[in-house]
């Protein structure tokens, strides 16, 4: 669930395999995104509103016009349940974090996977990206948070952790510096702004 830039609307993902989005002033449903086949992992909205991505199960990732019930576009290429989905700090292209160990960019436009980032031993749980987008940070159930540059396409810091990261937020204000919701009921701060060297 994900509140819009805005603040106007709710989007939420669900088990149905459904995107929903909601009014949030009176709670009310505005519209309901139907296509993917299995239960719907995460969502995502563009900063200009126009746009919702969502993660499924079902190995895809679906681009949703509001207002409009159809997908306007469905990326392929994972193989295994996608967990994380993104928008870039640009709004250019998406991020998307697997049970298939990878993250993969994707060009908004016209759909084509940009690049795999590999290196991690297990399923991504978590992807966040720096206000500048320059980096992207992820958290996986192999116990790392890796640090990535965009522009190089490459890890360029592994950091071991005692506990599984399974959400990560940038500090408002704070372009490098990160929260994680860990499986071990912690909250961990991270300030990688002494990393990116």
């Amino acid at each position: 669930v994900i509140i819009s830039a805005d603040g106007k609307h709710i989007i939420s993902g669900s088990d149905d395999a459904t995107v929903k989005l909601w009014d949030f002033s009176s709670g009310k449903e505005m519209c309901s995104f139907k296509g993917h086949s299995e239960w719907v992992t995460c969502v995502a909205a563009s900063k200009d509103g126009k746009h919702i991505i969502s993660a499924s199960v079902d190995k895809t990732l679906k681009l949703w016009e509001i207002g409009k019930k159809k997908a306007a576009r469905t990326f392929k290429g994972h193989y295994g349940p996608i967990n994380r989905v993104i928008f870039s700090a640009d709004g250019k292209y998406i991020l998307s974090g697997s049970n298939d160990s990878t993250i993969k960019s994707w060009d908004v436009l016209n759909g084509k996977e940009l690049h795999t980032f590999k290196g991690h031993k297990g399923t991504v749980t978590c992807i966040g990206i720096t206000a500048d987008g320059n980096h992207l940070i992820s958290g996986s159930d192999d116990y790392t948070l890796k640090l990535w540059d965009l522009k190089k396409k490459k890890c360029i810091r592994t950091i071991n952790l005692l506990w599984i990261p399974f959400d990560i937020k940038q500090i408002p204000g704070k372009p490098y510096f990160f929260a994680t919701a860990n499986g071990n009921g912690t909250v961990t701060f991270f300030d990688f702004g002494d990393m990116k060297l």
